[in-house]
């Protein structure tokens, strides 16, 4: 099951980092990726780097690719929400593409579509 899982992320990956308009850090962005979605831990680029053994290498060129290079964030997880959408059996099901998980103060006593929720799987009854 492994062995097919790897070179499907890695197609994605390089679908994904056409986002960037300029070719040549293409494969530096692939690679980050990969280390982001493998490495144990806050997903940071450190931790990243750390996951790739490049924990003694710059990563200045890393930290450079994120903050200064010209690419589409809604261009680059295009390709996400197609292979999502197409594991789909329901057509009619909806989809969830974001989560809030930030730890920033919240402003206001209502926020639109925000609401609390039991867990389902939690017991309803504590012991």
């Amino acid at each position: 099951m492994n062995a097919k899982l790897l070179p499907a992320l890695r197609a994605l990956l390089t679908r994904m980092s056409l986002a960037f308009r300029d070719p040549r850090p293409r494969a530096k962005v692939e690679r980050l990726a990969l280390g982001l979605l493998c490495a144990e831990g806050p997903k940071t680029i450190t931790s990243a780097l750390g996951w790739l053994e490049q924990r003694y290498e710059d990563w200045s060129g890393e930290y450079r690719l994120l903050s200064q290079a010209q690419w589409s964030p809604r261009d680059f997880f295009a390709p996400v929400l197609e292979t999502a959408v197409g594991f789909r059996t329901d057509p009619s099901a909806p989809l969830y593409v974001a989560h809030d998980d930030t730890l920033l103060r919240k402003t206001g006593r209502h926020i639109p579509g925000v609401a609390y929720a039991r867990d389902p799987l939690s017991l309803s009854t504590p012991f």
